[in-house]
């Protein structure tokens, strides 16, 4: 299982990070979070790895499920479960607080839905997207490999 947070600028944009193991690919981009350790509820996995990825002066805090993501098997993964969770807005304070751990993380940024698209996996870019329509209506979305069921 793994969890991500959706959080976003004062403008709407997506807050996306570039893993250092992908520096080179035009579509490495993705959002802060990662894989829930064995006993940790998928909450605390997301404040962990928010805290982990933006450095714990930034006061990332997960609130509401936006989305599950059910994602088919890829040899040799299972299939894979992963949440997103509503982290809400980052001042601008705060984004100047993000300290990204260098050998984990090259780079951040923040995207508009539309630059999200060019800059990460369509699966991922559809993850996104539900998570901000989520966000929108405040309902939770229920998805398969990234599409709404």
């Amino acid at each position: 299982m793994s969890v991500s947070l959706l959080i976003t600028d004062e403008r709407g944009r997506v807050l996306m990070v570039k893993p250092a193991y992908k520096a080179t690919a035009d579509t490495a981009w993705e959002i802060v979070g990662g894989s829930v350790n064995e006993g940790e509820y998928p909450v605390d996995a997301a404040r962990r790895e928010g805290n982990e990825e933006l450095g714990g002066g930034v006061g990332v805090t997960p609130g509401a499920l936006l989305v599950i993501d059910f994602v088919p098997p890829a040899d040799p993964r299972p299939m894979l479960v992963t949440t997103v969770f509503d982290s809400g807005v980052l001042t601008t304070e705060q984004a100047r607080a993000i300290s990204l751990p260098p050998k984990e993380l090259s780079e951040w940024a923040f995207f508009t839905l539309e630059e999200v698209a060019e800059h990460t996996v369509d699966r991922l870019a559809r993850r996104i997207t539900a998570a901000v329509n989520a966000r929108r209506t405040g309902r939770t979305l229920m998805l398969h490999h990234g599409y709404p069921q």
